[in-house]
């Protein structure tokens, strides 16, 4: 993991669903925080980290928020703990605030391409090209994997 110090947090549709859905799946408890998408900058890395950051580097990423086997675990707070693969670093010409947007869009194209439809990871690239349709690009989640 990595200790990071938020500088942005996106809404997501899923936030709507939250305050309810937060009390009713943590039974109660106090102090869930919600929030998935963040963007800020590493403070501390953890010694099984193997990406390639340092501290001081801006990231993006997502969280599990309104985690109701650990409450803490959401990106509205000022600092966050983010799990290494979970997270990129910010190109340097982009902003915080677009930075933070990045999180479940990528997240989930990454799940359906590459558990979903199997397609080999980048770093290994596939023996011969294969044909990929991607049939609609009108929310934010579809525009990233296009």
């Amino acid at each position: 993991y990595v200790k990071v110090k938020v500088a942005a947090v996106a809404l997501n549709p899923s936030i709507s669903t939250v305050p309810k859905k937060a009390v009713d799946e943590v039974q109660g408890k106090v102090g869930c925080i919600s929030g998935c998408d963040f963007s800020g900058t590493v403070i501390e890395i953890g010694s099984d980290v193997k990406s390639d950051v340092k501290e001081g580097d801006k990231i993006w990423g997502f969280v599990h928020g309104c985690n109701s086997s650990n409450p803490e675990d959401g990106a509205f707070a000022e600092y966050i703990v983010a799990k290494d693969g979970l997270f990129g670093k910010v190109p340097n010409l982009m902003r915080m605030e677009d930075a933070a947007t990045l999180g479940v869009a990528v997240g989930a194209n990454g799940q359906g391409l590459y558990q979903t439809l199997k397609l080999p990871f980048p770093d290994q690239p596939a023996e011969k090209p294969f044909p990929l349709l991607i049939y609609g690009g009108s929310t934010a989640t579809r525009i990233i994997v296009i």
